[in-house]
């Protein structure tokens, strides 16, 4: 069972009624950039009103089928908005960003543990669940681990798992709190944090794919102005400095 977990971001009492109002739901690892992106695109147009809304993006993707108005919704992982376009409840998918995986590991085992290959020496792994896009990823490399660090790898990793969080944030935090030697993470979740970081080989690589949709009757003229303005310049910018990049492919996770 999942625990829910959402941020809600919304103006303050001071706005005027008369704003236009956009409602965004986004997956918990866009905590810190989306804000960023939110103020940018209120400060070029006075009349939009931005609330975000934060969790994982399985239990997102559940609110909404249940009903909760979301204009545009930006799951961690495209088959969170596939299925919502199958149930026609959103449509007209963008891919807008990756997110590279990354190892975080906590600063007493920072200097010992600097090469994938060395976590297997560690005894207290944490990973997101595996229905969530963090576990789904993690699942693969982990999987694919034996081809690449010899038959048994995987094994080992899976023996050290202690915990399985609902979402990047709770992943992150395990480590933060000295509770977990390491964790798989998104790398834009590693950054300003004192811990150790660990790449995957590439072989092994992988990257979240954040897709967004919407509802065609919902959000109008802003969600379209929102989704020209996050393939702007100015928010790639900002999506690079949280550790984000362009997808390498976007027709790869659009259903044909």
């Amino acid at each position: 069972m999942f625990f829910l977990f959402l941020i809600v971001l919304i103006p303050g009492c001071e706005s005027g009624s008369d704003r236009e109002r956009l409602t965004v739901f986004a997956a918990s690892s866009l905590t810190d950039v989306l804000p960023e992106l939110k103020a940018e695109f209120e400060r070029s147009r006075p009349e939009a009103e931005l609330s975000l809304v934060f969790g994982g993006s399985q239990i997102l993707r559940l609110q909404i089928e249940q009903g909760a108005r979301a204009d545009l919704f930006i799951s961690a992982h495209p088959e969170h908005v596939q299925s919502l376009i199958d149930q026609q409840i959103l449509s007209d998918p963008l891919p807008v960003i990756e997110n590279p995986l990354v190892v975080i590991v906590s600063p007493e085992q920072a200097t010992k543990v600097t090469r994938f290959e060395q976590l297997s020496d560690l005894k207290k792994l944490v990973v997101g669940d595996v229905a969530v896009p963090l576990g789904s990823y993690t699942e693969d490399v982990i999987r694919k681990s034996d081809e690449v660090m010899g038959s048994g790898f995987a094994d080992q990793l899976r023996s050290s798992v202690v915990s399985k969080e609902s979402n990047s944030r709770l992943v992150r935090s395990k480590v933060l709190l000295g509770e977990a030697d390491a964790a798989f993470v998104y790398k834009s979740d590693a950054r300003n944090t004192p811990v150790g970081v660990v790449e995957l080989p590439e072989p092994l690589s992988a990257r979240a794919r954040y897709v967004l949709a919407g509802r065609e009757a919902e959000g109008g003229r802003l969600a379209r102005q929102f989704r020209i303005f996050l393939g702007s310049d100015r928010a790639m910018e900002i999506f690079r400095k949280h550790e984000f990049s362009l997808p390498e492919d976007p027709e790869a996770d659009l259903e044909k």
